[in-house]
C-alpha cells in the first residue's frame, strides 16, 4: 500500500546476516537463549528484530552497488 516502494526492486533487498534461519527464527533463538541466561523476557515484551538502512538517492548513484553494497555492510 505504500506508493513509495518499488516492488520490482525488491529482488536487491539482501540481509547482512548469513543464516539458514529465517529472521523470525533466529529472533525467537535469541529470546529463547535470553530466557534461559536470566532475563526477564514477559509473554507482552516487544521484540524489534527488522532494520531498513537506506541512503540517499544521488549518494547510491554517485557511488554504485558495489560501494553502496560495502557501505552496508
Amino acid at each position: 500500500k505504500n506508493l513509495d516502494i518499488d516492488l520490482n526492486r525488491t529482488h536487491q533487498n539482501y540481509d547482512l546476516v548469513e543464516s539458514d534461519l529465517t529472521l523470525y527464527q533466529r529472533v525467537k533463538e535469541r529470546v529463547d537463549f535470553a530466557k534461559e541466561t536470566g532475563s526477564r523476557v514477559q509473554k507482552n515484551s516487544v521484540v524489534m528484530y527488522s532494520n531498513i538502512l537506506t541512503v540517499p538517492e544521488e549518494m547510491a548513484k554517485s557511488w554504485g552497488e558495489e560501494k553502496t553494497k560495502a557501505y552496508f555492510e
